[in-house]
């Protein structure tokens, strides 16, 4: 497979500041014990916005406007809004679909919310806030359609834009370490180079593990075993046997060629037939996987904790099955379809 790696490199785009006061101003229209004031604003909230031509700049306030004119929250004291957006530096990484296209990433800045449960969303998503199960009247404000949200910004002038999508950050134990920050679909992968990214740790600890605690193992409890008993045995009593009374038999004949190949050498390439990516779900075996394998053979069975590429090595292992992409940016994997 071959990656196009496109590297947009684009300078902090500063978004019309919002006036001091006003998330204060807002809570206190709502005050309400139902929904308690938000503490910290979510630090990290990346969007990519796909255009079919690449855009000469983005308005960072009516990306705000547009936001926030979507959002409606019916419970007293309930607050979801954005306040800045800039432009992120960043590689993306081409799967290959709609290649034509330019792909941005968008940093959302002080995305303020508390009816968003423990993890944020900026658009919406059916299920309840993480967090909420027992509660009898969680604080719950969805986000806007992220269609809503691209049609909003095409009326209001952003004619080129396709699609607006929301995307995690990846830990780089699980991306891959790269000095330039990347992102596919999946999410972004932190570069080492990127200073947004400094809470990361990309290198070893700081001091070494501790010194072995034990001593080297005992010697050896047994000595040697004692010399032979027997002195060697006295000279041989009796003189040469005779001659061989036979002579030597004849050539042998055409042998033939062997009847048996040589056997091979066990295989690796075997997979575990017991493997399920869900006990409730008997078609997602290891077959299951390898139609799919640089996707699916990152899944782990949550009940017994073992992963697909453990279990299914016919349909993980590049080695056995051709059909897996090799690169260097395992992101990249998840989008690769033979």
């Amino acid at each position: 497979m071959k990656t196009l790696l496109s590297l947009l490199v684009l300078g902090n785009l500063v978004a019309p500041s919002v006036q001091e006061g006003f998330l204060r101003r807002r809570a206190q229209e709502f005050d309400s014990p139902l929904c308690f004031p938000f503490t910290e604003p979510e630090p990290m909230t990346f969007v990519i916005m796909e255009f079919a031509s690449p855009p000469a700049s983005i308005d960072a306030g009516l990306v705000v406007d547009t936001y926030n004119s979507l959002v409606s929250c019916s419970q007293l004291g309930a607050i979801r809004l954005i306040n800045n957006v800039t432009l992120a530096t960043g590689a993306f990484i081409d799967s290959g679909a709609l290649s034509d296209t330019t792909k941005v990433l968008v940093e959302i800045g002080d995305f303020a919310c508390n009816a968003c449960g423990e993890k944020y969303e900026l658009f919406f998503v059916p299920t309840d806030p993480v967090g909420a199960a027992g509660i009898t009247d969680p604080c719950d404000c969805r986000g806007p359609f992220n269609e809503d949200f691209v049609s909003g910004l095409i009326s209001a002038g952003m004619t080129d834009l396709i699609s607006a999508t929301s995307i995690p950050v990846i830990s780089p134990e699980i991306c891959g370490i790269n000095s330039v920050t990347t992102y596919t679909y999946a999410g972004v992968c932190p570069g080492t180079e990127d200073p947004k990214f400094a809470m990361f740790s990309f290198s070893p600890s700081a001091s070494p593990t501790e010194s072995p605690t034990d001593s080297p193992t005992e010697p050896p409890t047994d000595p040697p075993t004692d010399p032979p008993t027997d002195p060697p045995t006295d000279a041989p009593t009796d003189a040469p046997t005779d001659a061989p009374t036979d002579p030597p038999t004849s050539a042998p004949t055409d042998p033939g060629p062997p009847t048996f190949k040589p056997t091979r050498k066990p295989s690796k390439c075997v997979n575990d037939g017991s493997w399920l990516e869900r006990p409730n779900k008997p078609k997602r075996d290891c077959g299951w996987v390898k139609l799919r394998p640089a996707l699916r053979c990152t899944y782990v069975n949550e009940f017994t904790g073992v992963a697909a590429q453990d279990a299914c090595v016919k349909s993980c292992d590049s080695d056995c099955n051709k059909n897996i992409p090799v690169t260097q940016n395992r992101v990249a994997n998840l989008f690769y379809f033979p």
